[in-house]
């Protein structure tokens, strides 16, 4: 299609396209192709912190909250763990659609807060995957993907 940008070109100009508004979710990560031009941008993106293990949803949470103006890459497949790790990353990613306004990041009595970085979530989940499971609505709403 003439005049589309293809989800490769997409990929290869990630950090024009990065917003607090514009979240992304890189899916199909371990396809060699898209896992090469993925690795191939971060060394385009400028401070950036990545987060590739966690052990709790309560650690996720103060992840976030360290570095809430910044850019954070999720490389764990956030798809694939309990709810509770959804609806902290949901706070992060999501915002009201008639008003705008961010949601906050939230988790059982710690202190919540507002999210104002940039956030790239990456699974090895298809985009048709994750759209068709209603669980993953709000994803699927305010979340670019790639």
């Amino acid at each position: 299609m003439k005049g589309q940008i293809t989800k490769q070109e997409l990929l290869g100009q990630l950090t024009f396209f990065l917003s607090r508004q514009f979240p992304h979710i890189i899916t199909d990560i371990n396809n060699p192709t898209k896992k090469s031009t993925f690795d191939f941008s971060l060394e385009h993106l400028k401070d950036y912190f990545i987060l590739e293990n966690i052990e709790s949803p309560k650690k996720l949470f103060h992840f976030i909250k360290a570095h809430q103006n910044d850019l954070i890459i999720i490389k764990l497949d956030i798809f694939s763990k309990r709810k509770n790790y959804w609806d902290i990353i949901q706070g992060a990613v999501c915002s009201s659609p008639d008003s705008g306004r961010l949601w906050m990041v939230s988790y059982l009595n710690e202190k919540s807060f507002t999210f104002h970085g940039k956030i790239i979530l990456c699974t090895n989940k298809s985009e048709e995957e994750i759209k068709s499971d209603s669980k993953f609505e709000y994803f699927s709403r305010d979340c670019h993907f790639i």
